[in-house]
Parts: C-alpha cells; structure tokens; sequence
C-alpha cells in the first residue's frame, strides 16, 4: 500500500479545540510529514505559526475545526485569543488537489472546495464516525442530565425530539437507567426504529401527557417545539437542546415562560475529545491512503 503521508508532505491544522488538537498529534507521531499549527496550543513536533500568512509551502492537507464555522466566515476557534483569517483565505493557501478535512461543512464552503479543485472531506459525511459520534453525545447528555438535576432517570418521563442517530443512542440508554421514554419524529422510519428500540414513538402532533414530562431533549436543528408545547409542561421541566442552531426548542418562548433552556452543542468535544481525536485520526489516514493508491 502507498503510505498515505511521508516526509514531503505539508500539513496544516487551523483552528478547532481539543479534538483538533489530538487529531494533529496523533496523526504527526504516527506519520511523518512537515506540520504546522494556527490558532492550537502547541503540539510536539508540530510548529506553531502566528499568521496563515507564515506558511512556508502550500499545504497538501488542511485540517480544519468541527463544526467548521460559527459564522460562515471564520473557523472555529475556542482555543485561540486572536481573530483567525477568513477560510477563503485558508483555502486560497491550498495548491490543486491539497486535501481539505473539516466538520459540516455549508454548501457555500463546499462550492468554494470546487472551484478550487480540492479534494473536500466531511467528517460528517462518514456513516462510521458519525454513529461513533452520536454514540458519544448521548453517553455525555446523560452525564449532563445526572449533573443538572437532583433525581435518579429511574422513572423519569423523557421527551425526546427526532429520532436520528444520537436520539436512538439516547433511547437505548435512558432504558437502561429505567426512564420511560417518549420519542417525537417526522419520519414513519424514525418512529419504526424508536418503537423497535424501546421508546414509545409518536408523531410530533401526539405527544402524549405532556404535563407529566420530566425531561424534553431535542436532537434537531430546526424548531419544532415551541410557545404552545412548552405551555403545556411543569415549570420544572428540565429542557436540554443538542440540536444544531437553531435547535428543535424555541429559545425565545421558553425564556418568555420563565423557563432555563440548556444548550448543550458539540458534547463529545468537551467530554470524550482523546476518543474523537483518534476517530478522526483512523478517518484522514483511511482518506489518505485510498487517495495514494487511486493517484
């Protein structure tokens, strides 16, 4: 097989947390290569640069945060105190062909990956680590859930919202914890696979005994519970949103009703980073060697 990294090649990590920062590491101790860092704390054999603009060469491979952006414009940069460059600008850092990794990625990035004829990956778009990801998520929503509240999840009554990935890990742990467990899908597919899982599975117009809920987690991007869902729970219903902005909860109507909202994004960032460092880590070296042996 055609190693998938040497000596020649010309790394560059901009931007991202702890996950980011693992999977530089990890990927220069076990492959060797010219690496560079902007916007990390500094890695071993990895230098770090105070501008994109210190660059020596061009990258070939560019590894960029999870999420990409908060902004669209910028990468995500928890561990940095200045203001990173605009990806645009990163991207132009890149030769053709120069292999771009990143987390979600929006359509406007993937557009500008084209026209520039890079080779554009997205962590997101691998089945494999994203089922290893919403494994994870839901394991740290439980720490979450046993932090936030005074009571066992043994008889709690939890309200999940969507029925993708991380919601089906979540079923599958809160009955093991003893929760009863109610899950609201769009999806007829989504609510087959709650129901066969353990979970009662409604559709979003159905939910039942919705004054006797404990507990509502959201897991979907877009608003779907809102002023009058809300009205209808205790004032002591604790609310948890993993989904993506803008999330399945209303903000707004939920403050409005006095009640707290805990945005709860990118848990396995902050929980389990080691872990998803070296799922990225397994991902780019597989990436890399089918691009080698294709090129």
């Amino acid at each position: 097989m055609v190693p998938p990294m040497n000596e020649q090649t010309v790394l560059l990590a901009a931007g991202g947390d702890e996950r980011s920062a693992g999977l530089c590491r990890l990927l220069t101790e076990h492959c060797p290569c010219r690496a560079y860092s902007l916007g990390l704390y500094d890695i071993p054999g990895v230098s770090s640069l105070a501008r994109a603009e210190d660059l020596p060469l061009s990258p070939d491979i560019l590894l960029l945060p999870l999420p990409l952006s908060r902004d669209g414009l910028h990468p995500l940069s928890p561990l940095y105190q200045g203001e990173m460059p605009l990806l645009c600008h990163l991207l132009d850092l890149c030769h053709e062909k120069s292999r771009v990794y990143c987390g979600k990625a929006d359509e406007f990035f993937r557009k500008e990956c084209i026209n520039r004829k890079l080779i554009l990956t997205d962590y997101l778009d691998d089945e494999v680590f994203t089922v290893k990801n919403a494994a994870a998520t839901a394991e740290a929503a439980i720490v979450l859930l046993l932090s936030l509240r005074k009571r066992s999840l043994f008889g709690t009554r939890v309200l999940l919202l969507g029925g993708g990935r991380i919601a089906k890990n979540l079923i599958r742990l809160l009955n093991a914890c003893g929760a009863r467990v109610i899950c609201a899908a769009r999806s007829p597919e989504q609510r087959l696979w709650a129901g066969l899982i353990g979970a009662l599975a409604v559709p979003f117009d159905a939910i039942p005994d919705t004054e006797r809920i404990d507990i509502v987690i959201s897991t979907v991007p877009r608003m779907v519970f809102g002023e009058t869902e809300l009205e209808q729970l205790r004032k002591d219903c604790l609310l948890i949103e993993l989904g993506s902005l803008p999330g399945g909860i209303d903000e707004k109507a939920a403050g409005k009703q006095g009640r707290q909202l805990v945005r709860a994004l990118s848990l396995p960032g902050k929980t389990v980073p080691d872990s998803v460092s070296e799922w990225l880590a397994e991902l780019v070296l597989e990436k890399e060697a089918a691009i080698c042996e294709n090129s």
